[in-house]
């Protein structure tokens, strides 16, 4: 406990030097604090809820932070997509059910909205930006079964997804609106396709 407590002394005595060095620096009496300050919700999996960013106009007044919110997906939330044997991308006709999939809400200090969808092994999903209360743009991330990244949809692309839908890696869709990447054999090798206009 007593190698705690002087590490804990020490993490002040940096800070307190810290914040010396930039009051001095900007010629400043008042604190200016330089650091990220973060908290953390009250679970057992300490995830960060409230991020303030370094500097006096988002920390002096304690009310310009950026959110995360931790829940689940909802039923027809997200669609389901595969990649085939010979790499094509597939839509399922059903949906993630609900409760499968770990979703983030992230407010930004604006207040634009971002969930992130991932399944249990950690891998992103679904990136989904909302640009208005009824409007999003999607980015799918599509893995094989051996969790290789295959496909990325561009929410241009996501938005011409349907249940059901069946793309070529070579159709006009996958040229225009997706990243690909074909792998090469059993090894990591892979070979990225860009969209193009």
């Amino acid at each position: 406990s007593t190698r705690k407590e002087s590490s804990a002394a020490s993490d002040v005595y940096k800070r307190q030097r810290q914040d010396r060095y930039y009051k001095t620096l900007y010629n400043s009496s008042t604190a200016l604090f330089p650091r990220i300050h973060r908290e953390y919700d009250d679970s057992p999996l300490d995830r960060q809820g409230k991020t303030f960013r370094p500097g006096k106009e988002y920390q002096s007044l304690m009310d310009h932070f950026s959110e995360n919110r931790y829940g689940l997906n909802g039923r027809n939330e997200v669609l389901r997509l595969t990649v085939g044997t010979d790499g094509t991308l597939v839509s399922e006709a059903s949906a993630h059910n609900a409760n499968t999939l770990y979703k983030t809400t992230t407010v930004d200090e604006d207040g634009a909205v971002e969930e992130v969808f991932t399944n249990s092994n950690g891998l992103k999903i679904l990136s989904r930006q909302w640009l208005s209360s009824s409007e999003h743009a999607d980015t799918y991330y599509i893995y094989d079964d051996m969790e290789r990244l295959r496909w990325v949809v561009s929410p241009e692309g996501s938005a011409r997804l349907t249940a059901g839908s069946i793309w070529e890696p070579d159709s006009g869709n996958a040229r225009k609106y997706c990243y690909r990447y074909l792998s090469v054999s059993y090894t990591h090798l892979t070979l990225p396709t860009t969209p193009y206009v």
